[in-house]
């Protein structure tokens, strides 16, 4: 599963979730505006911007650009190591 961290009004973060649904990848939203621990937890991990995506706990580093980079079977295959259905 893959967590996309958010705010409103973000067009960065609108074109990653489209990207997730258009390639029928789950996600969760967390939006940092409403979610103060969210907002902490990125703040803690050193980010400032938004989009945030992490698969599992594995952060996809470059946010929605390198999201728009990754080969669809590259993220099927992250997701599924993350949830330890890979065989690394």
């Amino acid at each position: 599963m893959i967590t996309v961290y958010t705010k409103p009004n973000c067009s960065h973060c609108v074109t990653a979730k489209q990207y997730l649904v258009e390639h029928g990848i789950g996600f969760a939203e967390v939006d940092v505006v409403a979610n103060a621990n969210a907002l902490s937890f990125l703040r803690e991990q050193g980010h400032r911007t938004v989009p945030q995506l992490y698969v599992g706990e594995r952060l996809i580093e470059g946010g929605n650009a390198a999201l728009q980079r990754l080969s669809i079977s590259d993220l099927h295959q992250m997701i599924d190591s993350s949830s330890g259905l890979g065989n690394d």
